[in-house]
């Protein structure tokens, strides 16, 4: 099982985003794989401003379930890195079988059709 964080920031200032990140795994451990990140550029413009868009997404390998309680308080400790102003626009935080992905047949073969193209 993996324990699988997802997340996307806007801010209108440039974050410390390494911060931040190391922050995360003093919450999360040390055997954190990072399966994509989006470091602070603009992403949004809207009238005379502008804001950063930044955003990662984790994982972890896990040997056990967490209870809602458990995933909403990761959440709620990933959340208060980030400075007040910030709009979260996603942060996701569940459990999930590593073969999860790949279980949904029509999904693998719409992907592969796609590749073909």
């Amino acid at each position: 099982m993996k324990l699988m964080i997802d997340g996307v920031f806007y801010n209108k200032y440039r974050l410390d985003f390494n911060k931040i990140l190391n922050d995360i795994y003093k919450i999360l451990g040390d055997d954190v794989k990072v399966r994509s990140l989006e470091y602070p550029e603009i992403g949004a413009i809207v009238g005379d401003d502008y804001y950063y868009r930044c955003g990662f997404t984790l994982d972890k390998k896990v040997d056990r379930t967490y209870g809602w309680e458990e995933l909403d308080e990761i959440k709620k400790k990933i959340s208060e890195l980030f400075p007040e102003d910030t709009y979260i626009y996603t942060l996701n935080c569940e459990v999930i079988s590593e073969n999860e992905i790949y279980e949904d047949k029509n999904l693998k073969e719409d992907i592969k059709n796609m590749m073909k193209k």
